[in-house]
């Protein structure tokens, strides 16, 4: 093996080759040459190791990985385009809502131009069916058939038979009627006798005089007026009824002829007496 040393460990001098003996001094050099051989090679076989070693770490190592952050990246941009996409379809919807606004807005006012006058006869059609619906129902002014108490019937009957000329009464503020006496007499032969028998024998207040004005009902809906004289005979033949007429068109002449004041106040000066 070439030495690197070229210089005798003992005297220092410098040699020439690798001589077994110092020329200068005469120091063996077979053991300092061998000495050195064996450092060397170690030294050597260090250096191989170590770069074996090197090249072995060098191979293994194994460069960084990117598919964590190639993942990463495609997580943001797939997040990135949702929410580009989301935002769209908000804005897309927004602006569609505030046309159909706009739309509904515009269609809204041509349409209120339109029917102006459609909904003017609208107004007037109504306000026939009201008027109507108010013949056939009680202004609260008015009567209803349906709707009479005991004391409403009788005076509203006496009402009329009076006006109608059936009997005289000739009501002033002191001549009311007193009571409406209802009775199961056996001794008239009425041509249209009441429901289970029964009439009605008008008193008038004060002298208690009556008893020749009668009258019956059938059904709640029918009157039969009749007048009785002292002697007991009939004003027409046999204890007929003078005229039969409906509780409703008695009810109507009284509304017809804003007369339904004076019908309240007989009803409230006279009462309904049960003498059967």
């Amino acid at each position: 093996m070439e030495h690197k040393a070229k210089f005798c460990p003992n005297c220092g001098k410098s040699l020439k080759n690798e001589p077994e003996f110092c020329p200068f001094c005469g120091y063996n050099l077979q053991k300092y040459w061998k000495a050195y051989d064996q450092v060397v090679e170690k030294n050597e076989t260090t250096d191989v190791n170590s770069s074996e070693r090197e090249l072995k770490d060098t191979g293994e190592k194994r460069p960084p990985r990117k598919h964590k952050r190639s993942r990463l990246i495609i997580i943001i941009t797939a997040i990135t385009v949702l929410a580009a996409v989301l935002i769209f379809f908000i804005w897309r919807s927004v602006n569609n809502e505030n046309d159909n606004t706009t739309s509904q807005a515009k269609n809204s006012l041509q349409s209120g131009k339109v029917k102006k006058k459609g909904s003017h006869t609208k107004v007037v059609s109504s306000s026939n069916s009201s008027t109507s619906a108010s013949s056939s129902a009680a202004k609260p002014n008015q009567l209803s058939a349906t709707a009479l108490t005991p004391s409403q019937t009788a005076a509203a009957i006496a009402y009329y038979a009076d006006e109608e000329g059936y009997w005289q009464f000739n009501f002033t503020q002191e001549n009311y009627l007193e009571t409406f006496e209802e009775t199961t007499p056996d001794n008239y032969d009425l041509s249209v006798p009441g429901d289970d028998n029964v009439q009605y024998e008008i008193r008038m207040a004060g002298t208690g005089s009556g008893g020749s004005s009668i009258y019956t009902l059938n059904g709640g809906t029918e009157v039969n007026i009749y007048s009785i004289s002292d002697d007991g005979t009939n004003n027409s033949d046999d204890y007929t009824a003078l005229t039969t007429v409906s509780l409703s068109n008695i009810v109507k002449y009284i509304n017809d002829n804003n007369s339904v004041e004076d019908v309240n106040t007989i009803a409230k000066y006279s009462t309904i007496e049960d003498d059967r």
